[in-house]
């Protein structure tokens, strides 16, 4: 478990897990100006219990979860990214709730190969490209929770593809956002 943590600098990844491995991530735990925040290959991101994750200003993507690997996110803070802010690929999942996801140089949210992600009461906003992406059979549930409303606004494209509607490789992107 890493509690009140920064990791800072580092040329690759910031903390990197493979082959089931498993990290609990509380209250105070940053990751920035690395290559890549956090590479989660095949293991377990728990950081939904304190909330409070950081990632910023990594050079590549904020946190990539690949190979059937699962992560869960709560009040995190995951901006100013080089690449993609959360990219879920290769049927893994993974949930940022209550989160912002902002000022990333491509996309906030991307999800693609049979993934799916959750992103509820969050706010995706002023990323380069694309706020959320789903393509290749990727889910994503972007919607409100009632009591955090999600914010989608200030992308070059808000959603690809558009709200409520299959995209390439049947993917789609489930929302209430008015």
């Amino acid at each position: 478990m890493l509690l009140d943590c920064a990791i800072h600098n580092f040329k690759d990844r910031g903390i990197a897990l493979v082959f089931g491995g498993r990290a609990d991530l509380s209250l105070g735990v940053s990751v920035t100006n690395c290559g890549t925040g956090i590479s989660n290959a095949s293991g377990i991101i728990l950081g939904d219990e304190g909330g409070g994750l950081t990632i910023s200003n990594c050079n590549g993507d904020g946190i990539n979860i690949f190979r059937n690997a699962t992560a869960r996110l709560r009040g995190s803070y995951l901006s100013n990214n080089g690449r993609d802010s959360l990219s879920c690929t290769e049927n893994s999942s993974a949930r940022a709730n209550t989160s912002v996801i902002s000022n990333n140089g491509r996309r906030g949210v991307t999800c693609r190969e049979n993934s799916s992600i959750q992103v509820r009461g969050s706010i995706v906003t002023d990323n380069g490209d694309t706020g959320v992406l789903a393509t290749t059979g990727g889910y994503i549930d972007f919607t409100n929770t009632g009591a955090s409303p999600s914010v989608l606004s200030g992308n070059r494209s808000p959603s690809s593809p558009a709200l409520n509607t299959e995209g390439s490789g049947s993917a789609l992107i489930k929302s209430n956002l008015g």
